[in-house]
């Protein structure tokens, strides 16, 4: 039982290597273009958010700090 899935596993592999082989031009390399190019969106979007929010939580703390020594100059 145990050698028969081992080998249903290594059939497998040998079918999956095959076809990566066969559609690296075409299939393959359109999907790693995909999975890339989703990672680097998700990485944009994040660090577009982050900068955003920095950008905009030190302008606040600027303008309130500016805004309280203006009232502690008075």
């Amino acid at each position: 039982m145990h050698t028969h899935r081992s080998r249903h596993i290594f059939q497998f592999m040998t079918i999956l290597f095959s076809l990566i082989v066969e559609c690296n031009w075409f299939g393959c390399a359109y999907l790693l273009t995909a999975i890339i190019a989703l990672i680097v969106y998700t990485f944009l979007k994040i660090s577009i958010t982050l900068l955003f929010f920095i950008m905009n939580s030190m302008s606040h703390g600027l303008s309130s700090e500016i805004c309280r020594v203006g009232t502690q100059g008075t």
